[in-house]
């Protein structure tokens, strides 16, 4: 009877374990603080130089019978081994006060980059990642991507798409002329008539990113910008640049190195030292000779013996973020808060 009695406890401790060690959807729970939030499987996040780049800054949409808003979960900054760094650059991990707010009343989670300085009142212009957060039992959790339409969207999916699926090319020529050797521009031809960069490569001016080239050489490692601009169909903002010669520029994204005033270069862009490639950069960024490591056209040499009259078509197959070093898809995060 002793026995059958330890035997009947024991069976019933063994369910009381198994009933207590699973939630509802029969996944073991985290464990964790209510209200901390958590970064799993991040993809194409990597360190920012945070004097000039700012700081990364995650919100997360709350509603209720009021409205919503996006709430600040902190700023931050990812550490080269993918550890997240407060603006102190002490160990992070984002949190709200979720006594004063419903959890399962958060629906939409958002990393900006915030500019040096910036206030956390409201979200920047240059929004990263975004995604929809759904509630499950142990946590409220989401996938943020580039993506996003919140985020960079169409863009960001067209790229994705090119990098996956299909070979897409960015034409550069020269003007004709004894210089021609020291411009480039994103044309298929001489007069600038047929845009070089699909049409599809367009930002709009205001909502935190432009595109912005640039030619590496190689022989000295310095990078010289062709300019910032938002598709390919009008000058950048920059115009042929400050050692433009006399010639006018193209109605398209490019640049000339042709004066020989203070400041400029003296180079030939066919002598096979240099290398074109085109980035992506928050708006508000602003540093000569230091390309945004956020690579959505990776290097493509300039030939050796490149002739005025040629063009040279790059192949956009692959989408690169230098901030890691590595080749990768368009930047992502799992993103878990915990109950």
């Amino acid at each position: 009877m002793k026995k059958s009695g330890i035997l009947i406890l024991a069976i019933c401790l063994s369910f009381a374990f198994l009933w207590y060690s699973c939630d509802d959807s029969g996944v073991s729970p985290l464990n964790l603080p209510m209200g901390n939030i958590y970064f799993e499987h991040t993809n194409a996040f990597g360190p920012l130089n945070t004097g000039v780049d700012g700081y990364y800054e995650l919100w997360i949409r709350h509603f209720d019978s009021s409205g919503s808003t996006f709430l600040s979960a902190g700023k931050f900054n990812f550490l080269s081994n993918g550890s997240l760094v407060d603006t102190n650059g002490k160990t992070f991990t984002p949190n709200l006060n979720f006594d004063s707010i419903s959890l399962g009343n958060c629906n939409y989670a958002l990393v900006t980059i915030e500019p040096p300085g910036s206030p956390s009142i409201y979200p920047g212009n240059t929004h990263f990642v975004a995604g929809k957060l759904t509630t499950y039992p142990d946590s409220v959790s989401g996938l943020l991507s580039m993506k996003d339409t919140l985020a960079v969207g169409l863009v960001a999916s067209e790229l994705d798409t090119a990098r996956q699926d299909f070979f897409y090319n960015i034409h550069v020529h020269s003007q004709p002329g004894a210089d021609c050797t020291k411009g480039i521009w994103f044309s298929y031809d001489t007069t600038g008539a047929i845009p070089g960069i699909p049409a599809w490569m367009t930002l709009t001016p205001g909502k935190g990113w432009s595109f912005e080239a640039w030619v590496h050489d190689i022989s000295n490692n310095l990078y010289y910008s062709t300019g910032k601009f938002y598709a390919g169909d009008t000058a950048d903002l920059d115009g042929a640049g400050a050692c433009a010669g006399s010639s006018p520029g193209l109605n398209v994204p490019g640049e000339e190195w042709v004066s020989s005033a203070a400041g400029c270069p003296s180079f030939q862009l066919n002598d096979g030292n240099h290398e074109l490639f085109i980035t992506m950069v928050p708006e508000f960024r602003n540093l000569p000779g230091t390309p945004y490591p956020l690579t959505v056209v990776s290097d493509h040499a300039i030939p050796l013996g490149f002739l005025c009259g040629w063009f040279l078509s790059l192949n956009g197959t692959s989408y690169e973020n230098e901030q890691i070093g590595r080749p990768s898809a368009i930047p992502y995060l799992w993103l878990r808060i915990a109950r």
